[in-house]
């Protein structure tokens, strides 16, 4: 819940809606729609593999249906307009912070990815251009000792920041 604390952070809630976002925003099923979003995303951008990918997007499905169906009515518009960007936002921001030293593969063609992908996933409708460019991105990326230019840069093989093998990693799932 790390990361969705500090996206959500850069988020301008009213005091009032604190409770809802710790709630929702930061639970359990928040937490498990990230960590296979990530997964799949992953697959989806740079080890396409149809077969995992399929399996967990039913894990996806099954994780948003049990998060959005214990959200009381009163509160599902919100959690609703606000989920995908702090979805999207998540993701970009574990990436970056995962592989600080691929950050050239995170582009705003990358950013454009993720707006798409969570918004449609969840509302069926993309969001409008460039939504990304509203995001807290200092928030979002590593600090600045480990965001450097090289990493934007260079032409690094997506790795992990602790990987000294130069090939694209491999999920621990699979």
């Amino acid at each position: 819940p790390h990361i969705l604390n500090k996206v959500t952070q850069g988020f301008d809630f009213d005091a009032s809606w604190f409770k809802i976002r710790k709630k929702y925003f930061l639970s359990q099923g928040s937490v498990a729609l990230l960590q296979d979003t990530f997964w799949w995303v992953l697959l989806e951008r740079f080890h396409p593999n149809q077969r995992e990918q399929d399996r967990l997007y039913n894990r996806i499905a099954d994780s948003y249906v049990s998060l959005f169906l214990n959200i009381p009515e009163k509160h599902k518009d919100f959690i609703l307009k606000n989920y995908p960007s702090a979805l999207a936002q998540s993701l970009y921001s574990t990436f970056c912070n995962v592989y600080t030293n691929s950050l050239k593969h995170f582009d705003g063609d990358f950013k454009t990815f993720l707006c798409n992908l969570t918004s449609e996933w969840i509302c069926g409708s993309t969001p409008p251009p460039l939504t990304w460019t509203k995001w807290p991105i200092n928030l979002l990326e590593p600090s600045s000792s480990h965001k450097d230019d090289e990493g934007r840069k260079s032409g690094l093989k997506l790795q992990p920041q602790e990987s000294t093998v130069d090939e694209k990693p491999i999920s621990p799932m699979f």
